[in-house]
C-alpha cells in the first residue's frame, strides 16, 4: 500500500507545477494540472489514495477520479494530467561554486 508521503515526494520529483500540502492533518496534495485543470491527491476514509481531476482551482466540476494503487500507476496519471516543468537545470557552476576549496 502507498502512502501519502511516498507520493508526495514522487510528485515533488516529477516536476509538477504549483505543487502544495497538508501532510499532518489532511493528507492532501494538490497541484497545477494541463488544460487549466487542478489536481488533488488525497488519503481517503478507507486509508486509499485517491487523485482527483478538477476543471478549475475552485474545484468546480470533476474530470476524472482513480484510486491510486501504484506508483507506475500514478506517473501514468501524471503523464496524463499534471502540468509539469521538465526543464534541465545546468548544474555546473553551482557544483564547481559549492566545490571550491
Amino acid at each position: 500500500m502507498l502512502d501519502i508521503q511516498a507520493i508526495a515526494n514522487y510528485v515533488q520529483e516529477y516536476g509538477v507545477v504549483d505543487f502544495g500540502s497538508e501532510l499532518d492533518d489532511g493528507n492532501a496534495l494538490w497541484f497545477r494540472g494541463s488544460d487549466d485543470h487542478f489536481i488533488l491527491i488525497a488519503l481517503s476514509d478507507d486509508k486509499e489514495i485517491v487523485m482527483s481531476v478538477w476543471d478549475n482551482e475552485e474545484c468546480g466540476d470533476l474530470i476524472d477520479e482513480i484510486e491510486i494503487d501504484s506508483i507506475d500507476e500514478l506517473g501514468a496519471y501524471l503523464d496524463k494530467y499534471a502540468l509539469t516543468n521538465k526543464t534541465v537545470t545546468d548544474t555546473t557552476m553551482i557544483d564547481i561554486y559549492t566545490n571550491r576549496t
